[in-house]
């Protein structure tokens, strides 16, 4: 059997299965599509419909509002999206439908002391933490299976603090409870 056949046969049969994130799925979908030689729009609307039904259900909407992605690569990038959203339940308000990831215990501060720490905030998150809840994850999305430097929305620009390459579902300010849009550059006001 040809290699380009037996490839197709693959994609043909692969489906997101429940628990693998979107961005997993698509590095997957991504090794055997390169070598189907089928059309980038083929592979794109191969990729949909592979999808779980609940990620297909919220690409829709999506596409409705911006038009149908163009290319398999920002179909990729829009399913992840979809798939961070319903997973980060700060932006949902409801529990994530991934495991919980274990962070670092920390003791309550004494509210009466004046512990001026940089590594920790009000809300009693540190870095250290941030960075045992992200550990085998991409910095730029969370997802496991690639590494910011790769990661597609490395052009993002966060809506919690402003800077480029990661969502706000990952955003080490947000996580710490530091104020929004520190990384925008605030122009100095003339009167």
């Amino acid at each position: 059997m040809d290699p380009g056949m037996e490839a197709r046969s693959e994609i043909k049969n692969l489906r997101q299965s429940k628990g693998q994130t979107v961005a997993e799925f698509a590095q997957k979908f991504k090794d055997i599509g390169d070598r189907t030689e089928m059309s980038d729009i083929d592979l794109r609307e191969r990729f949909f419909t592979a999808l779980l039904p609940e990620i297909r259900q919220h690409l829709i909407t999506v596409n409705i509002a911006q038009g149908i992605a163009p290319t398999l690569k920002e179909a990729i990038k829009r399913a992840i999206s979809v798939d961070v959203y319903l997973h980060d339940p700060t932006m949902t308000g409801r529990n994530s439908g991934y495991p919980p990831t274990h962070t670092a215990h920390t003791t309550p501060a004494d509210p009466h002391a004046m512990d001026i720490d940089a590594t920790h905030t009000s809300n009693g998150n540190t870095r250290e933490a941030f960075l045992a809840r992200m550990r085998g994850r991409c910095f730029g999305c969370g997802a496991q299976g690639h590494v910011k430097q790769n990661c597609p929305h490395r052009e993002t620009t966060c809506r919690y603090c402003g800077r480029r390459g990661h969502l706000e579902a990952v955003c080490q300010d947000k996580f710490m409870g530091l104020g929004r849009d520190r990384g925008r550059r605030h122009s100095p006001i003339s009167c």
